[in-house]
């Protein structure tokens, strides 16, 4: 997904310190059983926190603050994929083929690599 290997360590740091994931060693990290109430903790205003951060006059404590929104973003970014992935593959599953699938999502042909069979 182009994501450098440091946003990810972040990622799942912040994530595991939300409760969200669990990691087994030497297994990865795994969605935990159980989500506490408050995952979905993202700015609802995103433009007023990114004016925020830009207004904050110490420049390291800004670029903390903007990495750790870019990371909750990424994180968002994660669960949407994922939801989408989901969908393509509850259609699949369904019977929709995937050129169907494609194209009802606006896909060129060259991008249709991008609807993955669901595993059986």
């Amino acid at each position: 997904m182009s994501v450098s290997e440091i946003v990810i360590r972040e990622a799942i740091r912040l994530l595991k310190s939300r409760g969200l994931v669990r990691t087994v060693p030497r297994r990865g990290s795994f969605v935990a059983d159980q989500l506490p109430d408050n995952h979905g903790a993202v700015p609802q205003e995103p433009v007023g926190e990114i004016e925020r951060i830009r207004a904050t006059t110490d420049p390291i404590l800004r670029a903390r603050l903007a990495t750790e929104l870019s990371t909750q973003y990424q994180i968002r970014l994660a669960e949407l994929s994922s939801i989408r992935q989901a969908a393509i593959d509850d259609a699949y599953t369904s019977g929709v083929s995937a050129t169907e699938i494609a194209q009802r999502l606006g896909l060129t042909k060259s991008r249709i690599s991008q609807i993955r069979h669901p595993k059986v």
